[in-house]
């Protein structure tokens, strides 16, 4: 089974993905007039992609229990990150694959018509795999994080609940500790009183 690490290393060159397709249709929306309003609208949802991204992200790195989670707990998450092509893998790779084919339609020399380059570039972005692959990630990130947290939730009880268990030794230890200490000194006592009265 994958661990949580392999998903990191999935979500980030994505977000790297999103951040350099934004880049390039920037760069011709500086440089060429009358940006169409698709445009526009497609890099809005590439930045709420990139920062669905980056949120996914950051649960998985900064996530106190994150070891623990993939060594100890069988949970909804960890079915998502098996060996086999499972969903959000799937999610992830074709994603990957239709930014590559946008970012190589961005491959325009600036020298041309803003009209001929811009219909170029709407034309892949108007791509229905690149569009659903968006969704789709837009959907299976926030589902992810909601699995994250749900095992953590899990693995901070099952902590708490062992550290309850550990402070219940602990008292058990230090009570049959003190009830030896308390033996000895009445053991000690009588000793020294029955030595004491042989004497006289």
């Amino acid at each position: 089974m994958a661990d949580l690490l392999s998903l990191t290393a999935g979500v980030v060159p994505l977000i790297g993905l999103t951040i350099q397709a934004g880049a390039a249709i920037d760069k011709f929306v500086a440089n060429w007039k009358d940006t169409p309003g698709e445009v526009l609208t497609f890099i809005k949802e590439l930045e709420s992609l990139e920062s669905t991204l980056q949120a996914t992200d950051r649960v998985l790195k900064h996530n106190p229990v994150y070891e623990r989670v993939h060594e100890s707990l069988p949970s909804g998450l960890l079915s998502q990150t098996g060996t086999n092509a499972t969903d959000t893998d799937l999610a992830l790779t074709r994603c990957r694959t239709e930014l590559h084919v946008l970012l190589d339609a961005c491959n325009i020399d600036l020298s041309i018509s803003s009209g001929k380059g811009w219909r170029r570039i709407v034309t892949a972005l108007r791509a229905d795999r690149l569009r659903e692959s968006m969704k789709t990630m837009n959907r299976h990130c926030p589902q992810l994080n909601f699995k994250i947290s749900l095992t953590t939730l899990e693995v901070a009880k099952t902590n708490r609940l062992e550290s309850i268990e550990i402070r219940k030794e602990l008292q058990k230890w230090h009570e049959q500790a003190d009830y030896q200490d308390i033996l000895c000194w009445l053991s000690r006592s009588n000793y020294e009183d029955k030595h004491r009265q042989s004497l006289q």
